[in-house]
């Protein structure tokens, strides 16, 4: 480590002062003994820079998101661990969505997240963000997604037992989409029974009550409310548009099993009740549900009047 005691460093201190004060670029240059000081001193600040780098590596090995951020980024939250409020400005850039945190008056224990932007959910359970730095983070992506899981398996349990209106405007806006999808693949599913019992209209029915629950959503749309409920809701009957066409082109097709390639390449959200978790399924392959927050997003960008237009052709 580079040692500004040593009397080595005393005497290249002393010289740089020297060239400071000389006028000449060539004098400067040129004193005794200036260029092998300098070169020592190189090779120590290469091996600070090296023991520094290692350093840095353990934390990333503890925390593999600190991957994420640059080498000066990391030192700024590492010297600033025990301040949690102050770690936070570094958030955006170590998770997906979350940009903030709530906290208990006068303590460390964070009681709910932010969104960047502005969505704002209440932890499941409260975060100690108290210790080592990598260590407090590592509960904060834990309580994130349990949380994240917590009230999508909720959701998937309240959707039958009340209006799909007000069911969505009781969740965060990725669990609401995600219990949504859940229960959009169950349906189709059921309606797909429903159709080998002999139910001939069963897809045709389903299609009707996908158009009406767009319908609704866009009699709310034209009502006021925040800006977050707005982006929530467009951003569902954006999805929703999407499950309408899935259906109605099932129906062209004359589709008569859900083990139909035209129903099975579509991705598919399922909860898991044994397992209590959320799987995606698209043909034969299977992925398991990460619970990443991602806060209140637009899944692309659509304006308003082309959305209104398409759900009610």
């Amino acid at each position: 480590m580079l040692n500004l005691t040593h009397p080595q460093f005393s005497s290249i201190q002393k010289a740089l002062e020297k060239m400071y004060l000389t006028n000449n670029v060539v004098e400067a240059t040129n004193q005794s003994e200036i260029f092998a000081q300098l070169e020592h001193l190189q090779k120590e600040l290469a091996l600070c820079e090296k023991a520094l780098a290692e350093y840095l590596e353990t934390k990333r090995i503890a925390f593999p998101r600190f991957y994420f951020v640059s080498s000066v980024d990391l030192l700024d939250v590492l010297s600033n661990g025990n301040e949690p409020e102050l770690v936070t400005r570094h958030l955006a850039k170590l998770f997906d969505s979350m940009a903030k945190l709530e906290f208990k008056p006068n303590t460390n224990i964070a009681s709910s997240m932010i969104a960047k932007d502005g969505e704002v959910v209440k932890f499941d359970k409260e975060c100690n963000c108290t210790g080592a730095v990598e260590s407090w983070l590592g509960r904060l992506e834990a309580t994130m997604r349990s949380t994240v899981r917590n009230y999508l398996a909720d959701s998937i349990v309240s959707y039958e037992h009340k209006p799909r209106e007000l069911w969505i405007q009781e969740y965060p806006a990725q669990c609401a989409l995600g219990g949504s999808q859940i229960w959009w693949t169950t349906e189709v599913n059921a309606a797909f029974a429903r159709l080998e019992d002999g139910f001939e209209n069963a897809l045709k029915d389903y299609h009707r009550k996908q158009v009406n629950q767009l319908n609704t959503l866009i009699s709310l749309l034209i009502g006021n409310m925040s800006r977050g409920d707005r982006q929530k809701i467009m951003t569902i009957c954006t999805i929703d548009v999407h499950c309408r066409d899935v259906v109605g082109k099932l129906i062209q097709m004359r589709v008569d099993s859900a083990q139909a390639f035209q129903w099975q390449s579509q991705l598919r959200h399922r909860w898991d009740n044994e397992l209590e978790d959320c799987f995606c399924n698209i043909c034969d392959a299977q992925f398991r549900y990460w619970y990443e927050y991602l806060g209140n997003t637009p899944r692309y960008e659509e304006n308003f009047e082309t959305l209104i237009h398409i759900s009610f052709i």
